[in-house]
Protein backbone atom coordinates (compact mmCIF):
# COMPACT_ATOMS: atom_id res chain seq x y z
CA UNK A 1 0.00 0.00 0.00
CA UNK A 2 0.92 3.50 -0.92
CA UNK A 3 1.63 5.56 2.38
CA UNK A 4 2.93 9.29 2.13
CA UNK A 5 6.68 8.78 3.38
CA UNK A 6 6.74 12.70 5.50
CA UNK A 7 3.69 10.84 7.68
CA UNK A 8 5.44 7.16 7.92
CA UNK A 9 8.38 9.54 8.83
CA UNK A 10 6.39 12.10 11.51
CA UNK A 11 5.16 9.23 13.11
CA UNK A 12 7.85 7.14 13.67
CA UNK A 13 9.95 10.10 15.01
CA UNK A 14 6.73 11.08 17.42
CA UNK A 15 6.17 7.68 18.69
CA UNK A 16 9.99 7.55 20.22
CA UNK A 17 9.51 11.08 22.26
CA UNK A 18 6.14 9.54 23.41
CA UNK A 19 7.09 6.77 25.15
CA UNK A 20 10.10 7.97 26.15
CA UNK A 21 8.66 11.51 27.68
CA UNK A 22 7.70 9.07 31.46
CA UNK A 23 11.40 8.73 31.73
CA UNK A 24 12.34 11.76 31.23
CA UNK A 25 9.87 13.27 33.77
CA UNK A 26 10.96 10.72 36.24
CA UNK A 27 14.56 11.91 35.95
CA UNK A 28 13.71 15.65 36.58
CA UNK A 29 11.73 14.80 39.38
CA UNK A 30 14.97 12.98 40.95
CA UNK A 31 16.71 16.44 41.12
CA UNK A 32 16.24 18.74 44.26
CA UNK A 33 13.63 21.56 44.00
CA UNK A 34 12.99 24.49 45.91
CA UNK A 35 10.36 25.12 48.44
CA UNK A 36 7.26 26.09 46.68
CA UNK A 37 4.22 27.73 48.49
CA UNK A 38 0.52 27.65 46.98
CA UNK A 39 -0.78 31.06 46.53
CA UNK A 40 -4.65 32.10 45.31
CA UNK A 41 -4.33 30.62 42.04
CA UNK A 42 -3.08 27.24 43.62
CA UNK A 43 -5.91 27.43 45.54
CA UNK A 44 -8.91 28.35 43.28
CA UNK A 45 -7.10 25.07 41.15
CA UNK A 46 -7.53 22.90 43.80
CA UNK A 47 -11.07 24.06 44.43
CA UNK A 48 -12.14 23.44 41.20
CA UNK A 49 -11.14 19.69 40.97
CA UNK A 50 -7.66 21.18 38.36
CA UNK A 51 -5.09 18.65 39.57
CA UNK A 52 -3.06 17.12 37.01
CA UNK A 53 -4.75 13.69 35.29
CA UNK A 54 -2.12 10.42 34.34
CA UNK A 55 -4.85 8.75 32.80
CA UNK A 56 -8.22 7.99 30.67
CA UNK A 57 -10.81 5.94 29.55
CA UNK A 58 -12.89 6.88 26.54
CA UNK A 59 -15.86 5.38 24.94
CA UNK A 60 -17.39 6.59 21.33
CA UNK A 61 -19.71 5.91 18.73
CA UNK A 62 -18.80 5.80 14.89
CA UNK A 63 -20.37 6.58 11.61
CA UNK A 64 -17.82 5.05 8.99
CA UNK A 65 -17.66 5.75 5.05
CA UNK A 66 -15.70 3.36 3.20
CA UNK A 67 -14.94 5.96 0.46
CA UNK A 68 -12.51 3.79 -1.49
CA UNK A 69 -11.13 0.66 -2.37
CA UNK A 70 -8.87 -0.66 -4.21
CA UNK A 71 -10.29 -3.83 -4.56
CA UNK A 72 -11.26 -6.29 -7.88
CA UNK A 73 -13.52 -8.20 -6.21
CA UNK A 74 -15.40 -5.02 -4.77
CA UNK A 75 -15.63 -3.89 -8.74
CA UNK A 76 -17.02 -6.94 -9.82
CA UNK A 77 -19.54 -7.30 -7.01
CA UNK A 78 -20.61 -3.56 -7.85
CA UNK A 79 -21.10 -4.92 -11.34
CA UNK A 80 -23.03 -8.17 -10.53
CA UNK A 81 -25.00 -7.47 -7.90
CA UNK A 82 -25.28 -3.47 -7.80
CA UNK A 83 -22.97 -4.10 -4.78
CA UNK A 84 -21.13 -0.84 -3.93
CA UNK A 85 -19.35 -1.20 -0.47
CA UNK A 86 -17.45 2.24 -1.26
CA UNK A 87 -20.68 4.17 -1.00
CA UNK A 88 -22.09 2.30 2.43
CA UNK A 89 -21.90 3.99 5.76
CA UNK A 90 -21.90 1.32 8.62
CA UNK A 91 -21.84 2.06 12.50
CA UNK A 92 -19.63 1.17 14.94
CA UNK A 93 -18.34 1.66 18.46
CA UNK A 94 -15.06 1.48 20.25
CA UNK A 95 -12.66 2.47 23.44
CA UNK A 96 -9.83 4.15 24.12
CA UNK A 97 -7.12 3.99 27.17
CA UNK A 98 -4.75 6.85 27.09
CA UNK A 99 -1.71 7.58 29.61
CA UNK A 100 -0.55 11.24 29.74
CA UNK A 101 3.44 12.05 29.09
CA UNK A 102 3.34 15.83 28.86
CA UNK A 103 0.76 18.38 29.56
CA UNK A 104 -0.03 18.69 25.70
CA UNK A 105 0.37 14.92 24.36
CA UNK A 106 -0.82 11.53 25.36
CA UNK A 107 -0.01 8.13 24.03
CA UNK A 108 -3.18 5.94 23.79
CA UNK A 109 -3.91 2.22 22.64
CA UNK A 110 -7.82 2.19 20.65
CA UNK A 111 -10.21 -0.39 19.68
CA UNK A 112 -13.07 0.32 17.04
CA UNK A 113 -15.61 -2.22 15.63
CA UNK A 114 -18.38 -1.67 12.81
CA UNK A 115 -20.33 -4.41 10.75
CA UNK A 116 -22.82 -4.38 7.99
CA UNK A 117 -25.05 -7.30 6.80
CA UNK A 118 -27.38 -7.29 3.69
CA UNK A 119 -28.72 -9.31 0.81
CA UNK A 120 -27.18 -8.70 -2.65
CA UNK A 121 -29.25 -10.16 -6.13
CA UNK A 122 -28.02 -10.48 -9.65
CA UNK A 123 -29.19 -7.56 -11.50
CA UNK A 124 -29.36 -9.34 -14.92
CA UNK A 125 -29.76 -13.12 -13.81
CA UNK A 126 -33.26 -14.55 -11.95
CA UNK A 127 -34.46 -17.47 -11.51
CA UNK A 128 -37.01 -19.57 -14.36
CA UNK A 129 -40.06 -18.34 -11.98
CA UNK A 130 -38.86 -14.80 -12.02
CA UNK A 131 -37.46 -14.35 -8.64
CA UNK A 132 -34.29 -13.14 -7.49
CA UNK A 133 -31.45 -15.06 -6.85
CA UNK A 134 -30.21 -13.91 -3.66
CA UNK A 135 -27.15 -14.23 -1.28
CA UNK A 136 -26.07 -12.43 1.68
CA UNK A 137 -23.08 -10.41 2.40
CA UNK A 138 -21.43 -9.84 5.71
CA UNK A 139 -18.76 -7.29 5.81
CA UNK A 140 -16.86 -6.17 9.90
CA UNK A 141 -13.66 -4.92 10.84
CA UNK A 142 -12.18 -4.30 13.88
CA UNK A 143 -9.39 -2.06 14.10
CA UNK A 144 -7.04 -2.00 17.03
CA UNK A 145 -4.96 1.65 16.93
CA UNK A 146 -1.13 2.48 18.73
CA UNK A 147 -0.93 6.45 18.31
CA UNK A 148 -0.13 10.01 20.14
CA UNK A 149 -2.43 13.06 20.41
CA UNK A 150 -1.34 16.14 20.50
CA UNK A 151 -3.38 18.89 22.11
CA UNK A 152 -2.53 22.47 20.73
CA UNK A 153 -3.74 24.64 24.23
CA UNK A 154 -2.34 24.50 27.37
CA UNK A 155 -4.19 22.38 30.17
CA UNK A 156 -6.97 24.02 32.41
CA UNK A 157 -8.96 24.91 29.01
CA UNK A 158 -12.56 24.50 28.61
CA UNK A 159 -12.16 23.44 25.09
CA UNK A 160 -9.12 21.42 23.81
CA UNK A 161 -8.36 21.04 19.93
CA UNK A 162 -6.01 18.08 18.96
CA UNK A 163 -4.02 16.36 16.73
CA UNK A 164 -3.51 12.37 16.50
CA UNK A 165 -2.10 10.21 14.50
CA UNK A 166 -0.12 6.63 14.42
CA UNK A 167 -0.32 3.23 13.20
CA UNK A 168 -3.22 0.83 13.07
CA UNK A 169 -4.20 -2.87 12.21
CA UNK A 170 -7.87 -4.13 10.72
CA UNK A 171 -8.78 -7.70 11.54
CA UNK A 172 -11.35 -7.49 8.06
CA UNK A 173 -13.86 -10.53 7.43
CA UNK A 174 -15.72 -10.24 4.42
CA UNK A 175 -18.50 -13.72 3.93
CA UNK A 176 -21.27 -13.81 1.02
CA UNK A 177 -23.32 -16.66 1.95
CA UNK A 178 -26.60 -18.15 -0.42
CA UNK A 179 -27.29 -18.72 -4.40
CA UNK A 180 -24.88 -18.16 -6.89
CA UNK A 181 -24.62 -18.88 -10.78
CA UNK A 182 -21.64 -20.72 -12.21
CA UNK A 183 -19.97 -18.44 -15.31
CA UNK A 184 -19.58 -21.57 -17.53
CA UNK A 185 -22.62 -23.76 -17.03
CA UNK A 186 -25.20 -21.26 -15.78
CA UNK A 187 -25.95 -24.22 -13.16
CA UNK A 188 -27.11 -22.24 -9.73
CA UNK A 189 -26.00 -23.51 -6.20
CA UNK A 190 -25.08 -22.26 -2.44
CA UNK A 191 -21.82 -21.70 -1.67
CA UNK A 192 -20.35 -19.57 1.37
CA UNK A 193 -16.98 -17.97 0.62
CA UNK A 194 -14.93 -16.39 3.29
CA UNK A 195 -11.97 -14.06 4.28
CA UNK A 196 -10.35 -12.95 7.31
CA UNK A 197 -6.96 -11.17 7.88
CA UNK A 198 -5.30 -8.81 8.86
CA UNK A 199 -4.64 -5.25 7.32
CA UNK A 200 -1.97 -2.92 8.32
CA UNK A 201 -1.92 0.73 8.01
CA UNK A 202 -2.28 4.59 9.86
CA UNK A 203 -4.55 6.52 10.96
CA UNK A 204 -4.54 10.46 11.15
CA UNK A 205 -7.57 12.23 13.42
CA UNK A 206 -8.60 15.89 14.34
CA UNK A 207 -10.79 16.28 17.27
CA UNK A 208 -11.79 19.05 20.09
CA UNK A 209 -12.63 17.91 23.99
CA UNK A 210 -15.02 20.25 25.92
CA UNK A 211 -15.20 19.45 29.75
CA UNK A 212 -18.86 18.70 30.80
CA UNK A 213 -17.60 18.21 34.80
CA UNK A 214 -14.81 18.35 36.98
CA UNK A 215 -14.19 16.46 40.45
CA UNK A 216 -10.99 16.14 42.48
CA UNK A 217 -8.24 15.39 40.47
CA UNK A 218 -10.40 13.69 37.56
CA UNK A 219 -12.77 15.05 35.33
CA UNK A 220 -15.61 14.37 32.55
CA UNK A 221 -15.09 15.12 29.13
CA UNK A 222 -17.15 15.13 25.62
CA UNK A 223 -15.61 14.96 22.46
CA UNK A 224 -15.64 14.40 18.78
CA UNK A 225 -13.10 13.84 16.31
CA UNK A 226 -12.90 13.05 12.34
CA UNK A 227 -10.97 10.55 11.43
CA UNK A 228 -9.06 9.04 8.26
CA UNK A 229 -7.56 5.79 8.24
CA UNK A 230 -6.45 3.47 5.21
CA UNK A 231 -5.10 -0.30 5.23
CA UNK A 232 -4.02 -2.50 2.63
CA UNK A 233 -2.79 -6.13 1.75
CA UNK A 234 -4.09 -9.03 -0.55
CA UNK A 235 -7.04 -10.80 -0.75
CA UNK A 236 -6.64 -14.58 0.85
CA UNK A 237 -8.44 -17.69 1.76
CA UNK A 238 -11.76 -17.65 -0.78
CA UNK A 239 -11.01 -14.71 -2.28
CA UNK A 240 -7.09 -15.22 -3.40
CA UNK A 241 -6.59 -14.64 -6.86
CA UNK A 242 -8.26 -11.36 -6.99
CA UNK A 243 -5.67 -9.40 -6.06
CA UNK A 244 -5.24 -6.20 -3.93
CA UNK A 245 -7.14 -4.63 -1.69
CA UNK A 246 -6.82 -1.06 -0.66
CA UNK A 247 -9.72 0.48 2.18
CA UNK A 248 -9.42 3.84 2.70
CA UNK A 249 -12.13 4.97 5.38
CA UNK A 250 -13.57 8.16 6.94
CA UNK A 251 -15.27 8.42 10.54
CA UNK A 252 -16.62 10.08 12.45
CA UNK A 253 -16.47 10.31 16.55
CA UNK A 254 -18.59 11.25 19.78
CA UNK A 255 -18.09 9.98 22.72
CA UNK A 256 -17.51 10.41 26.43
CA UNK A 257 -13.45 10.78 27.87
CA UNK A 258 -13.32 10.11 31.65
CA UNK A 259 -9.59 11.50 33.04
CA UNK A 260 -8.38 10.55 36.22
Amino acid sequence: MRFPRHLAYALIAALPLALGAPAFAAAADDGEQPPRRGGPGAARSAARGGGETRVALSFHGALRYLHQSGSELFTANAADFGQNLVEEFEGGYGAEIAFTVHPRLDVFFGAEWSESVYDASYLDLTFDDGSEIVHTTAFDATDLDLGVRFRFLPPGRAWQPYLSGGFSGSFYRYIEDGDFVDSDTNKIFYDRYEERQLLPGFFLALGVDSVINRGRGSRLEVFGETRYSAYGGEHEDDYAGFGNIENHWLTGRIGFRFRF
